[in-house]
């Protein structure tokens, strides 16, 4: 069903290492799953306001206890 769903659904550790992922996840990042899980974002997206947006938004939800879904 994670697949097959466009939605990104991924699931990080506490240091922001991607645990797992689903295929629209590495659709976006453009890369296979073997070079994609255990890389933080900083690895994956590169410095800049994309990646502080990500982090942020990671530090909501552990903060918080909630996921953070986004309609875009």
């Amino acid at each position: 069903i994670g697949d097959a769903t466009p939605s990104l659904i991924y699931v990080k550790d506490r240091e922001g290492r991607l645990l797992h992922c689903n295929r629209a996840v590495l659709n976006v990042l453009g890369r296979p799953l073997d070079d994609a899980l255990g890389k933080t974002d900083a690895e994956l997206l590169g410095p800049g306001p994309r990646t502080d947006r990500v982090v942020a938004n990671d530090r909501q939800v552990i903060a918080r206890g909630e996921t953070l879904t986004f309609d875009e």
